[in-house]
């Protein structure tokens, strides 16, 4: 098993009460689901802290976050998700825009599809180190059966199913 970070950087909003915030324009709810310590651990953050988030993503790009761990700025930061608004200049992450160049990006970044995301923060303001377009599973050829854990979003009947970039059949 190998936990990867949805997104790991400063928290740019917060709200306690509704257990909500915003990391590199991700937006993500918190599900302590009556864990004290987490409820607790969870209202001594605010703006600014390094935090990094493993979840599930809805189908509106929302992180659901099943982890939450604060640590010291590094200075590196991540962002894993659907890229969206893709052109020759820039693509979209949630709510973080990336621009694109030749020196970032390692593979093609497709509209819909899966993106890995690593940069810095220069005067509060992301910058891109390496931009990664996945294939649609990034799994070896050797992976035979796939479990995918993921919430579902809507689909109309006839029309095939798709999570986070990645279309299922069968």
């Amino acid at each position: 098993l190998e936990m990867q970070y949805a997104v790991t950087g400063p928290i740019e909003s917060i709200d306690h009460d509704k257990g909500t915030l915003t990391v590199l324009g991700q937006a993500i709810r918190t599900n302590m689901a009556g864990d004290k310590t987490a409820i607790e651990s969870f209202k001594t953050l605010t703006t600014g802290d390094m935090v990094s988030v493993s979840g599930l993503r809805q189908a509106d790009g929302t992180i659901i976050a099943t982890r939450l761990d604060q640590h010291p700025d590094d200075g590196r930061v991540i962002v894993r998700g659907i890229a969206r608004n893709v052109t020759t200049g820039s693509i979209t992450v949630g709510g973080l825009i990336v621009p694109l160049s030749k020196e970032t990006t390692i593979t093609p970044v497709k509209d819909g599809g899966r993106v890995f995301v690593s940069g810095r923060m220069i005067n509060g303001q992301f910058v891109a180190d390496v931009i990664v377009g996945s294939a649609p599973l990034p799994f070896g050829s050797g992976v035979k059966d796939v479990s995918i854990e993921a919430y579902t979003p809507k689909s109309a009947a006839g029309v095939g199913l798709t999570i986070e970039g990645i279309t299922i059949d069968g």
